[in-house]
């Protein structure tokens, strides 16, 4: 969903290593910047589909109904275009390269929780 309305990579300009990453997003909530145009609605779901608890995410279903809602609600579907035309402006304006050789392999990560246990985290 923030790939949608950024236009770009998720952390494609992270200097840090991966361990380091993935350290930040699964045990410190790193999560990237909302994009400020972002419909406020959409906003929201992310945020949700973000929770550090995966109980407190909303399930494909509701996000479905959602945004099958969203359809319905004229306020919410300009507020939609707004953003369209924005990212689209934006987009033109910037030149995202990625390297099409990379190859991505997972890894099981080794890392000590919040409360001092040492836990593995397969990425």
């Amino acid at each position: 969903m923030w790939e949608i309305s950024s236009g770009s990579i998720a952390f494609s300009k992270y200097d840090g290593d991966d361990q380091n990453l993935v350290t930040g997003i699964c045990l410190n909530g790193l999560r990237p910047n909302i994009h400020e145009s972002t419909a406020t609605c959409y906003a929201e779901l992310l945020k949700q589909c973000w929770d550090n608890d995966p109980n407190k995410r909303p399930t494909a279903l509701e996000i479905y109904e959602t945004i099958t809602n969203w359809r319905n609600d004229s306020k919410i579907l300009s507020e939609f275009k707004k953003f369209d035309k924005e990212i689209v402006v934006e987009n033109d304006q910037s030149n995202i390269n990625v390297d099409d050789n990379l190859i991505y392999s997972s890894k099981l990560i080794d890392f000590i929780t919040n409360d001092g246990i040492s836990d593995n985290l397969f990425v």
